[in-house]
C-alpha cells in the first residue's frame, strides 16, 4: 500500500477537502446570511424564482399595496436590512434577518406581525412617519399568505378579499404643453394679475383658461377695471363680477369673453341693456342676476337656450320651468 509523506496530500484528496470545506462554507453562510443562500441557489440553479400571472390576487392587490407602502424603504433605490418587497421573488427570499413571510403560517410572518403592531410601536411596518396600512388591507395581506403568498392564484379565489378601493390616478402635468398654451395671454395675465391683485387665476396648474373673482374687489372694480380684462377676454370661462360697480357700459368687454360658461352678476348696477350681450356668449350655461335692474321679459331669450338663470326666486322659477 502506498504512503503519504508527512504534510503532503494527493491531488485527489486536496480537492476532496476543498470542495467539503466549500459546502461547509456555503452552509454556514446560508445560517448566517439567509438572503445570501437565496441568492447563491438562484446563481446555481438550484432555485428558480416564483411564477407570476398578470391576473393573480398578488399582481392586482398585494403588488400595488406594497408599491404604496413599503417601496420607500424596501424596492430598488433603497433596501432597509436588504429587503425588497418590490418583486415576489424578493419577497420571498426576505433580508438580512431571513425570511418576512412563511406561505400558509401567519404565526411566523414576521411582516404580518409587524403591520398588525399599534403605531406606537417602534417595530411596526411601515413606521410611524408614513400611513399605516387600512384594516381592509391588512385583511388582503392576511389572506394572500394564509393561501400560501402565491404569485399565480387568480384573484377569484379570494372571494372574502375586501373589494379593491377605486384609485384615482392623476396623471402628470405636461409643463411644456402648459407653457405653449399659454403663450400667447401669459404676459398680459402676469401684468394684470399685478394690478388687479387676487383677481384673476388660471382655473388649474395645467390650464389656459381663466377665472376672474372681482368680486373680491367689491365696488372698487368697476367698467375701467373690467375694460381691463378684454385684451384676455377670449381665455376667460368663469366670472363672478357680483357685488361690484360694473354697469351697462361693461357690455362690450363682456361680450369678448366668447367662451364664458359661467357669469355672476349680481348685486350689480346692470339692466335689460346687458342682455344681448349675454346673448352672443354661445357657450354660457349659467348667469347670476339677482338684485339687478334685468326683467323677466328680457332674459327670455337666455330662457330659449336653455341657459341656468339665478335670479330672484320668482324669476328663476319662471324662467328655469320646463315648457
Amino acid at each position: 500500500m502506498a504512503t503519504l509523506r508527512p504534510g503532503r496530500l494527493s491531488a485527489g484528496r486536496y480537492f476532496l477537502y476543498v470542495a467539503m470545506l466549500t459546502v461547509m462554507g456555503i452552509a454556514t453562510l446560508s445560517l448566517v446570511l439567509p438572503n445570501w443562500a437565496h441568492a447563491v441557489k438562484s446563481l446555481l440553479g438550484l432555485e428558480r424564482p416564483p411564477t407570476v400571472a398578470p391576473s393573480s390576487f398578488y399582481v392586482q392587490r398585494i403588488a400595488p399595496l406594497f408599491e404604496e407602502h413599503c417601496s420607500s424603504c424596501h424596492g430598488a433605490r433603497r433596501q432597509k436590512a436588504n429587503l425588497r418587497l418590490d418583486n415576489l421573488a424578493y419577497i420571498v427570499r426576505g433580508g438580512k434577518h431571513g425570511e418576512v413571510i412563511k406561505a400558509g403560517n401567519l404565526r411566523d410572518s414576521e411582516l404580518f406581525s409587524r403591520i398588525r403592531l399599534p403605531a406606537s410601536n417602534d417595530q411596526v411596518m411601515p413606521p410611524k412617519s408614513k400611513a399605516p396600512l387600512s384594516g381592509d388591507e391588512i385583511t388582503v395581506v392576511r389572506l394572500w399568505i394564509a393561501a400560501g403568498a402565491s404569485g399565480v392564484q387568480p384573484s377569484a379565489a379570494f372571494s372574502e378579499a375586501p373589494k379593491a378601493p377605486v384609485r384615482v390616478a392623476i396623471p402628470d402635468i405636461d409643463a411644456t404643453a402648459v407653457t405653449h398654451n399659454r403663450a400667447s395671454h401669459v404676459n398680459a395675465v402676469r401684468a394684470l394679475q399685478r394690478r388687479l391683485l387676487d383677481v384673476i387665476q388660471y382655473q388649474s396648474r395645467a390650464s389656459a383658461d381663466l377665472e376672474v373673482h372681482a368680486t373680491s374687489m367689491g365696488r372698487s372694480f368697476g367698467d375701467v377695471e373690467l375694460a381691463l380684462l378684454v385684451e384676455i377676454g377670449a381665455h376667460i370661462v368663469w366670472a363672478d363680477f357680483s357685488d361690484t360697480a360694473i354697469t351697462d357700459a361693461s357690455a362690450g368687454a363682456i361680450k369678448t369673453m366668447q367662451r364664458l360658461r359661467v357669469l355672476r352678476l349680481a348685486n350689480t348696477r346692470i339692466s335689460g341693456s346687458m342682455v344681448p350681450a349675454l346673448v352672443s356668449l354661445n357657450q354660457l350655461q349659467s348667469v347670476t342676476v339677482v338684485g339687478t335692474a334685468i326683467t323677466e321679459a328680457s332674459l327670455r331669450p337666455l330662457k330659449d337656450r336653455h341657459v341656468m338663470i339665478h335670479g330672484n326666486d320668482e324669476m328663476a322659477n319662471t324662467l328655469n320651468a320646463r315648457p
